[in-house]
């Protein structure tokens, strides 16, 4: 419980702020609760009262530029706004549909590469992931390819070191659309849809990569020679003749 005496005088001090003083300090208050916010939705909508209120308190104060800076950064935090509005709204539309990731194309960055260029190295750190939209791409070490509609870098954005586990490198000249990771990981908490779908994505990776490691475990125990096929009549030749 507070002191009477200290509620009286917060009261007085209040009371005793002229108008610029008053909105400053509300501003300020919503300046420091979009620092303490997580998601994207609700800070934008706090962000855009926080430029409101320093507008105003710019106007009354007579601090031109405080005013003006937040009259330009206005428009910036609502085109931010509506656009993650018109993702979670096509989101839902689209539920029960495959995920258009091209739907992400303001968040997203395109990128051209000639045939032949390293779009990255086996090692390197994950910066982003790429959807391809036209071309194709060699995965090194694994030989799988990647074509237009397919994503590319996803597992290793999600992964603990953050490290590459094979190369890529462009068969053909391709359009890749660079998705940042902390943009990524913002849409992965944001749209359900997306989150989804890029799971998806990652569990049908791991279970291709377990496949292709038991076919390839399967032919190199059939490759190795059998002893005993000179010995037994009950062995087939053809299974010593195996390469």
């Amino acid at each position: 419980m507070f002191d009477g005496g200290v509620v009286t005088y917060i009261l007085d001090a209040i009371a005793k702020l002229d108008q610029a003083q008053l909105v400053g300090y509300i501003a300020s208050v919503t300046i420091f609760t979009t620092f303490c916010m997580t998601t994207m939705i609700p800070l934008r909508f706090v962000a855009l009262l926080s430029n409101l209120t320093f507008a105003t308190y710019g106007y009354l104060s007579g601090s031109h530029a405080v005013m003006v800076l937040h009259l330009v950064l206005l428009p910036v935090n609502f085109w931010k706004l509506r656009n993650i509005l018109d993702l979670v709204r096509s989101s839902r539309r689209n539920t029960g549909e495959r995920f258009q990731f091209e739907r992400l194309r303001p968040f997203m960055t395109e990128v051209r590469l000639a045939a032949g260029t390293v779009v990255f190295h086996k090692g390197d750190m994950a910066l982003e992931m790429y959807y391809v939209k036209s071309g194709e791409i060699l995965i090194e070490d694994v030989g799988a390819t990647c074509r237009t509609g397919d994503l590319l870098g996803e597992v290793a954005l999600f992964s603990s070191d953050k490290r590459r586990t094979a190369g890529a490198v462009c068969v053909t000249d391709c359009v890749l659309l660079a998705l940042s990771e902390a943009k990524t990981k913002e849409l992965y908490f944001q749209d359900p849809e997306f989150s989804f779908r890029v799971v998806e994505i990652i569990i049908e990776r791991l279970l291709s990569n377990a496949r292709q490691e038991a076919v390839g475990s399967v032919l190199r125990d059939a490759s190795v020679p059998v002893s005993v096929a000179t010995a037994s009549n009950d062995v087939s030749p053809q299974v010593a003749a195996l390469p």
